[in-house]
C-alpha cells in the first residue's frame, strides 16, 4: 500500500496547477518499503534516545549548454565568472525553490567544469531530506 504523506506536498512554483507529494510505502509483515519509511525508523530510534537530528544538505549538480559543453571551465574555479555565467540558472534557484517551502542557504561553483553546489538551510529530521527529494 502506499500512503501520500501531506506534510510533504508541494505545488511545483513554475507549474502552479501541478504537485508532488512524496508517500510512504508498506508490504505486509515486511514493514517499510522504502528509503524514505527506513529514515522514518532511524529518525525513531534517535528521538527515542532522546538525540534531535538536524540536516543542512549539500546538492552538487553539473550544469550543461544544450551542446553538452559546461558553461564555466576549470580555470575559472571559485570565481564570480562562473556564476555570471550561469546567472539566469542561478537567478532561478533563489526564486523558485523558496516559493516550494525548499530555502537555499547558498550557491556557488565548485572546482569541476560546470559543476555547482547548492547548500539548504538546516531543517530537522525528515524535512530535511524531504526538502532534497521534492
Amino acid at each position: 500500500m502506499i500512503y501520500p504523506d501531506t506534510g510533504a506536498l508541494i505545488t511545483l512554483a513554475w507549474q502552479r496547477d501541478t504537485a508532488v507529494v512524496l508517500c510512504s510505502a508498506r508490504r505486509g509483515d515486511m514493514g517499510a518499503a522504502t528509503p524514505r519509511d527506513a529514515l522514518a525508523r532511524v529518525l525513531g530510534v534517535a528521538a527515542d534516545r532522546g538525540i534531535a537530528t538536524m540536516f543542512g544538505p549539500e546538492l552538487k549538480c553539473t550544469l550543461q549548454n544544450s551542446y553538452g559543453a559546461a558553461p564555466f571551465g576549470m580555470d575559472q574555479w571559485y570565481s564570480s565568472a562562473a556564476i555570471d555565467a550561469v546567472g539566469p540558472f542561478v537567478a532561478d534557484v533563489y526564486h523558485y525553490l523558496p516559493d516550494m517551502d525548499i530555502p537555499v542557504c547558498e550557491t556557488f561553483n565548485e572546482h569541476g567544469a560546470g559543476q555547482m553546489e547548492i547548500n539548504l538551510r538546516p531543517a530537522s529530521g525528515m524535512q530535511a531530506w524531504d526538502r532534497v527529494m521534492l
